[in-house]
């Protein structure tokens, strides 16, 4: 079941799973704020929400940059190795 939803997450793109992170450290957070910190629940929400567009900011940001340089990696794996691109992705 675990393994189920860890590949359909996978499956989805940059911003979505950014999304989802985002919503699940706003669900946990705001009960925190409110239970643990003792604030009022427009105070815990307010914080939550900023902490979490910041969050969901950092998260995206990051995904994106580890994915090119991944990708760049993995070019140049490809171009050192002497292996060839398909037909359709040569560069000329």
């Amino acid at each position: 079941m675990v393994n189920d939803l860890l590949a359909r997450y996978r499956a989805l793109g940059l911003f979505p799973q950014a999304l989802i992170a985002g919503a699940t450290f706003l669900a946990i957070y705001t009960p925190y704020l409110y239970f643990v910190s003792h604030l009022t629940p427009l105070q815990a929400v307010r914080i939550s929400l900023s902490s979490s567009l910041l969050f969901l900011s950092v998260f995206y940001l990051t995904s994106v940059i580890l994915a090119r340089k991944r990708a760049k990696m993995w070019t140049q794996q490809t171009q050192t190795a002497g292996i060839v691109p398909k037909k359709g992705l040569r560069k000329r």
